[in-house]
């Protein structure tokens, strides 16, 4: 080309490596499946609980085993919500490392709130089967039991919500500054 000019003569680019592979996008599709999966689940459970409380179903025999589905879908779908957020958020995270301290942040929070979720759906089950079969005398500390597990899945979903919208806004931030 120009032989008497090297510089003038085109080099090749060094190749930088490259963040966004194929894994961290599927995981990412993976975690919005499980997601939708466990919305679905939670969303199962609230409309089993509405829909005997009016009397449509009469193939579940007793309260014990209808609050034993519902928390079982709850915390199923409660887990599987938590798990897909993870996955997408920490992914995003190894994606756009912009976002890295939002969507990180979001993805610890939510990793967290699947043990919560699932231990206090269990409690749930077992303050409602002594409230409902206990003695009259553990029927005032079962309700106890009752409301403050209540509180704290109350407090966990709020976590959960917030680290979801702690998430987005990492995001949003992130497409914004560009």
């Amino acid at each position: 080309m120009n032989a008497g000019y090297p510089e003038l003569t085109p080099q090749p680019l060094p190749a930088t490596p490259s963040v966004v592979t194929g894994r961290p996008r599927s995981l990412i599709f993976l975690g919005i499946l499980l997601a939708f999966i466990g919305i679905g689940l939670g969303a199962a459970g609230f409309v089993l609980s509405y829909v005997t409380s009016l009397g449509a179903v009469g193939t579940i025999m007793t309260p014990l085993q209808l609050v034993a589905i519902e928390m079982a879908l709850s915390g199923s779908g409660s887990a599987l919500t938590g798990v897909g957020l993870f996955l997408v958020f920490f992914n995003i995270a190894r994606i756009r490392p912009a976002t890295k301290p939002w969507t990180s942040l979001a993805a610890i929070v939510l990793l967290a709130t699947v043990p919560a979720g699932l231990i206090l759906a269990g409690a749930y089950f077992q303050a409602w089967s002594a409230f409902v079969s206990g003695a009259p005398s553990y029927v005032d500390a079962a309700a106890q039991w009752l409301f403050t597990i209540s509180a704290i899945r109350a407090a966990v979903a709020l976590a959960g919500s917030t680290a979801l919208l702690i998430g987005l806004f990492g995001l949003i931030r992130s497409l914004s500054s560009r």
